[in-house]
C-alpha cells in the first residue's frame, strides 16, 4: 500500500508510562507509532513535491485523539503479511498530526513501554 501526498500508514501501538521503580502511571495520552509507508509529500507552487520529514521505520509519538479518529486500515490488506502486532493496529495519520520523531535513546530515556495484549 502506498499512500498518497502528506498520508502516513503507520502502526499504532497502545504504550503505558512507568515510573523508576516499575509502577504503571495511567493511561498516557500518547501513542507510539511505526511508520511502514509514507506519501510523496505536500504540492507545492509549480506542481512539485516537498517530501515529507518523516521515512519509513522512524517512531514517533502522536497524540491518542488523532489516532483514534484517524482511518483504520481493514485487516484484510495486511493481515497475511504479518505486519501487525498483538495489541496494534494500522491506521492512515497526516504528518501533521505527529508531535515528535523518537530516537531510540529518547525512547528508552522517557520509560515508554509497549503494552502487548
Amino acid at each position: 500500500m502506498q499512500p498518497i501526498g502528506d498520508n502516513i500508514v503507520v502502526r499504532v501501538t497502545a504504550i503505558e508510562e512507568r515510573n523508576s521503580s516499575g509502577l504503571i502511571l495511567g493511561e498516557s495520552p500518547w501513542t507510539k507509532c511505526y511508520i511502514l509507508a509514507v506519501g510523496n509529500g505536500y504540492r507545492v507552487s509549480g506542481g512539485d513535491y516537498m517530501p515529507l520529514t518523516v521515512k519509513v521505520g522512524d517512531t514517533v509519538l502522536v497524540h491518542k485523539m488523532n489516532t483514534e479518529h484517524a482511518s483504520r486500515i481493514p485487516p484484510f490488506l495486511y493481515e497475511r503479511d504479518g505486519s501487525i502486532l498483538p495489541g496494534s493496529f494500522l491506521c492512515l495519520i497526516r504528518e501533521q498530526d505527529i508531535v515528535a520523531i523518537l530516537s531510540k535513546e529518547e525512547i528508552e530515556a522517557t520509560n515508554i513501554k509497549i503494552k502487548m495484549e
